[in-house]
């Protein structure tokens, strides 16, 4: 195996276990390494970036790098983090957004280098009695105990036997790659448990388990998420990326320095002595030339600084909205637009946030008008939208 440079435990929530992974490490063998991924949406956004980074430097050490394309089980719906049964997707869906998430993985990954593999190839051929072999080795009790499935049961929400299940299907992942270690999310713990404990059981080594904490979404409240719509997409423009990460609350930098830019401890606690504004500018100048480059990162910074010194807005930051319907209160596009509850966006309209065509709005229930035509809004200092009517076809 090829020299490499050394691991690093930047963004990691917790590593189960440490000891076995510093042999892993330290040893010549060229592990399997996988990260999984169910293609639930079309987007790639930071919050995936995070572990499709990990997964990254293992590819780097010159390990074998699995990246998992969850098709199969991406038709039973992943339940991990949800409060309600996650519907299925159509298998058309799946397909499409499988295309995409590989060409926006090429951002992160040495695709040349990665091992594309597809769970349906072991999984959709497997027999009732095999299943049923391999979820005798895993106890329910285990599984009703994670937290999301507890607070469920206790409000007398319905939780499906299909819901149990997904965990015991995502295990066989590891199975059948014989994985060294798996990289995931913190939400994922109890499916990432799962495979350790079902390996264990089959006499395969358990895997060791890196999950990674989670990249706060722009709404400043809820791990970043499509269904959220608090994300910033990697395929979004260089200045419109710059322009969301302005926009953050102060207290998300450090969140996003570590977890988005890769900042090492010294890095985001020397951001603390830096006016919040240039500690934003830094974090953001740093990711948005992870994805577009040194050169369209400056570009995106001095367009940026020279909006708010000249007051004129260039079209790279402006974020284009659709709507259904052309006649709608100020709150409903507003909630829309930031991914903010209807209370928060109610305080930023009655404390003069926003602006319509250039006039401060702060009655909630004026009607904007969106027939034949575009209407520019402001929110706050930083962001600014083209609020636009999809009419139909």
């Amino acid at each position: 195996m090829a020299k490499a440079k050394n691991y690093s435990n930047i963004g990691v929530a917790e590593t189960i276990t440490e000891t076995d992974l510093h042999k892993l490490l330290k040893s010549k063998k060229t592990l399997n390494v996988k990260l999984g991924v169910d293609p639930t949406s079309k987007d790639l956004h930071l919050g995936h970036a995070v572990v499709l980074g990990m997964l990254k430097q293992f590819q780097d050490l010159g390990h074998k790098a699995y990246l998992v394309i969850g098709d199969f089980t991406a038709s039973i719906g992943d339940p991990a983090g949800a409060n309600k049964t996650r519907p299925a997707l159509a298998e058309s869906e799946i397909r499409e957004n499988m295309q995409t998430y590989l060409d926006q993985a090429k951002l992160i990954l040495d695709m040349e280098k990665t091992e594309v593999v597809y769970n349906s190839s072991w999984l959709k051929d497997m027999t009732l009695g095999q299943f049923t072999g391999y979820a005798t080795e895993v106890s329910v009790n285990s599984l009703i105990e994670r937290e999301d499935f507890a607070n469920r049961l206790k409000a007398n929400q319905s939780l499906s036997l299909h819901e149990l299940l997904y965990p015991v299907v995502q295990a066989l992942d590891s199975v059948e790659l014989k994985t060294d270690i798996e990289i995931g999310g913190w939400d994922q713990r109890l499916n990432l448990l799962t495979a350790r404990e079902l390996q264990k059981k089959l006499g395969q080594k358990p895997e060791v388990l890196i999950m990674m904490k989670g990249l706060i979404g722009t709404d400043g409240v809820k791990k970043m998420s499509k269904s959220h719509n608090n994300y910033i997409a990697l395929t979004e423009t260089a200045g419109q990326m710059f322009g969301k990460i302005m926009s953050l609350k102060d207290e998300l930098i450090p969140n996003y320095a570590e977890m988005a830019a890769g900042f090492d401890e010294y890095q985001v606690n020397r951001l603390s002595t830096l006016h919040p504004k240039e500690a934003k500018i830094e974090v953001a100048t740093a990711i948005v030339e992870t994805y577009h480059g040194k050169e369209a990162a400056e570009q995106a910074r001095d367009i940026f600084e020279d909006t708010f010194s000249s007051r004129r807005v260039s079209s790279t930051l402006v974020e284009e909205i659709d709507f259904a319907d052309f006649d709608l209160p100020l709150i409903q596009i507003v909630t829309k637009a930031t991914a903010s509850s209807s209370s928060e966006a109610r305080r930023l309209i009655e404390q003069g946030g926003v602006r319509i065509n250039g006039e401060t709005v702060k009655d909630q229930f004026k009607k904007v008008n969106l027939r034949n035509k575009s209407v520019q809004m402001q929110i706050g200092r930083h962001r600014f939208f083209s609020l636009l009517w999809k009419k139909d076809d």
